[in-house]
């Protein structure tokens, strides 16, 4: 939508209403080219996230195919350090977001820790933290707390619990799902993190509906926030 708009015209919609911009996604997957299509698409990304503001690019490493995590890791260290001056220069963060296990082959990074083992060796690169793809993991709290340094991004979202018994990925409401999001919330903040946290609700609803949901997703997460004020 970006790119049919142009950055320009972006930029002047988001100002006329008081908005800007947090992040940009661009479907990336660096793992499933060869370096040199990798090469081109991580650059474009840093640039048309610059264009716009973005602080924050995600880097997603999509499958690892064939290879082990360990042989994946190798090559996607290679490919993100290529581009790190680049992002660097352009002052964009990217960002590696772990995925729920469930959706292996949209990323082969599953935890904080593994992101952070990667985040160790790329200079301006750091984590994305969604609550709704890490919410299982019974290290979560020891990760947030040891590598919340590294956490560029935070995304506050839900699993539909219908979806889940039916062994289907579903997002849900907010409120109305299974991830324990106001308690992982409390965690990032005591742990000291202190950047954009994005409501990715991702729900197929009519326009009118969509931006009601938007709305009553900022009120109940302004409740959560002030409750973890008072705590």
């Amino acid at each position: 939508m970006v790119e049919a708009a142009g950055p320009a015209e972006t930029v002047a919609m988001l100002r006329e209403r008081g908005l800007g911009v947090s992040s940009i996604h661009l479907g990336l997957k660096v793992m499933e080219t060869d370096d040199e299509q990798a090469d081109q698409a991580l650059r474009r990304a840093l640039r048309l996230a610059a264009s716009v503001g973005a602080p924050v690019a995600p880097v997603s490493p999509g499958s690892c195919g064939s290879l082990s995590a360990q042989q994946a890791d190798e090559v996607y260290v290679r490919r993100l350090a290529r581009v790190a001056p680049l992002a660097r220069e352009l002052g964009v963060t990217m960002a590696i977001e772990p995925v729920h296990p469930f959706l292996h082959g949209i990323g082969y990074i599953h935890t904080i820790r593994h992101a952070a083992r990667i985040t160790e060796r790329v200079e301006n690169c750091g984590i994305i933290i969604d609550v709704a793809h890490i919410y299982w993991d019974g290290d979560l709290e020891e990760d947030i707390r040891r590598h919340c340094d590294k956490v560029a991004l935070v995304q506050v979202a839900n699993l539909d619990p219908q979806a889940l018994a039916a062994r289907r990925w579903g997002r849900a409401l907010l409120d109305r799902g299974v991830v324990p999001i106001a308690g992982i919330v409390r965690m990032i903040d005591a742990s000291g993190y202190r950047g954009a946290y994005e409501s990715e609700i991702l729900l197929e609803l009519p326009h009118d509906q969509c931006i009601a949901a938007a709305r009553d997703s900022r009120l109940w997460f302004e409740t959560i926030w002030n409750d973890r004020q008072q705590a």
